[in-house]
């Protein structure tokens, strides 16, 4: 069965190729709905193989194909080494590399697990540890960067004790690090797009983050994910689906993290807890974590600086603790690399597809189309709900807001809507996006930094994202008509 469904992933990709070789217009600089196919052969590609790396080489390719035909293959080449040269993605890409080299610190030396059995001493229970995880979230809702690698990091040892499953702790966290992010003043979510707000004219300068504020109340998605985060935490929201059957593998004496699937007949071994080395004490977890967190903020935020620092401050712990020498301090900076590999490559390959996407003309296809609504009361509806399906897709995230921003303020002042309800509806959709894409970043680091499949997470995650975006859906509906 999942050969077949490998076989219909592939024929798929084929028939759209296909479709766009005999069809597709060639060298325009505009490709309108044509623009739709990548978005929607991503979601059903990974669908039916699984194949979330695949997913993204194959589909970005099917994108660089509709605009420049046989030259793909070189030009697909040339965009892998515009992605990687991108001074955003080689940030993004230093900082995955450098939290790898920080979590083997913490695993390897048995910090990690050491402060894991302290914290669970404290927690009593697993919703306490679930409740911890929820908290730590609102304490370094900063950034959701920070907010993920930290509270992953930190609390999967903690709920790993209470064999609470790792699908559970990723669904937490990313269900508040993002959000908390965007409601909180001082979150990056927020400064960028009170930013956006003053370079569009909306607010004068000084009053951005004072204008998006204006529209928080009206950020429906972003409370009721928080919400649900809530409830999960406190048992009170139902378990389904892929998440009813992690925590029913756990409590047939399976581990807290899923099985991987065999590669080519190769077993997969679990991961273990390495017990604590000698030396290992409260401070070995601590002042990595802390340093990290103060150097961030002493940097602006600049995680590769943060990170940077504290594994240089790390490796000076363990060596005068005589955790490791420092020949073995160099050989796990090493071993941290390699571990992020994978999703390193992830990364290439999805802003490659994104960025493909974008060139041919996506986002501007769907704005045109929300331009035709001059219904007022209906906008915010809409723009939630084509933006987040966009997004849903293919989510661009902070890209969106950029793309958009000027046209739903023109759009929603020009008809007369709540400009605050539409602006609220769009940054939604973006958290949409970034909470139930294949494709978001934050749906790569929360993977990364719990230990999961990123299909895996994704999938689990999606079945609390959805309801919360009907939720959401129906409270702009309303919220259209009564403001």
């Amino acid at each position: 069965m999942k050969l077949n469904r490998r076989i219909w992933g592939y024929i798929f990709l084929v028939v759209c190729l296909i479709v766009v070789a005999l069809f597709a217009p060639t060298g325009a600089d505009y490709y309108g709905a044509w623009s739709l196919l990548p978005a929607a052969a991503i979601f059903i590609f990974i669908l039916l193989t699984k194949g979330v790396i695949e997913g993204f080489l194959w589909v970005g390719v099917l994108a660089v194909f509709i605009k420049y035909r046989w030259e793909f293959f070189t030009t697909y080449c040339g965009k892998l080494s515009e992605t990687i040269q991108d001074g955003d993605n080689v940030y993004l890409i230093l900082v995955f590399l450098l939290l790898g080299v920080l979590i083997t610190f913490l695993k390897m030396s048995g910090a990690a697990t050491y402060f894991a059995r302290k914290v669970a001493t404290k927690a009593k229970s697993s919703r306490a540890a679930l409740l911890l995880t929820w908290v730590m979230s609102w304490i370094l809702s900063v950034d959701d960067y920070l907010n993920a690698f930290v509270t992953g990091a930190a609390m999967s040892p903690v709920t790993d004790e209470y064999k609470i499953p790792r699908e559970a702790t990723a669904y937490v966290i990313r269900s508040s690090a993002v959000h908390t992010s965007s409601i909180i003043p001082i979150g990056s979510w927020v400064i960028f797009g009170a930013t956006l707000l003053e370079t569009n004219n909306f607010a004068a300068g000084g009053t951005g983050v004072t204008e998006y504020m204006k529209c928080v109340p009206f950020m429906f998605y972003c409370f009721v994910s928080l919400l649900f985060g809530f409830l999960f935490c406190m048992g009170w929201l139902p378990k389904f689906g892929m998440m009813k059957k992690a925590y029913q593998r756990v409590e047939a004496g399976g581990s807290t993290l899923p099985k991987k699937e065999a590669v080519d007949g190769a077993e997969v071994d679990e991961e273990e807890a390495i017990e604590p080395r000698k030396g290992v004490n409260m401070l070995s977890f601590l002042i990595p974590i802390v340093s990290m967190v103060g150097f961030c903020v002493y940097f602006d935020f600049d995680m590769q600086l943060g990170l940077t620092l504290a594994i240089f401050v790390t490796g000076a712990l363990f060596v005068v603790q005589k955790i490791f020498k420092s020949q073995r301090i160099f050989s796990l900076i090493i071993e941290g690399f390699n571990g992020m590999m994978e999703m390193t490559f992830l990364l290439v390959i999805g802003f490659t597809m994104t960025g493909t996407v974008s060139e041919l003309g996506f986002t501007e296809f769907v704005v045109g189309a929300t331009q035709n609504i001059v219904n007022p009361a209906l906008l915010p509806f809409i723009i939630f709900l084509l933006f987040s399906a966009t997004e849903f897709l293919v989510t661009f995230n902070w890209t969106l807001y950029m793309m958009v921003m000027p046209s739903i303020i023109a759009l929603s002042q020009a008809t007369g809507a709540n400009v605050y309800l539409c602006l609220a509806a769009m940054f939604c959709a973006g958290l949409f996006g970034s909470n139930s894409s294949f494709a978001s970043d934050a749906g790569m680091c929360n993977a990364a930094a719990t230990g999961l499949d990123l299909y895996d997470h994704n999938m689990c995650c999606m079945q609390y994202s959805i309801p919360a975006f009907i939720i959401a859906a129906l409270l702009y509906l309303i919220s259209g008509f009564i403001f």
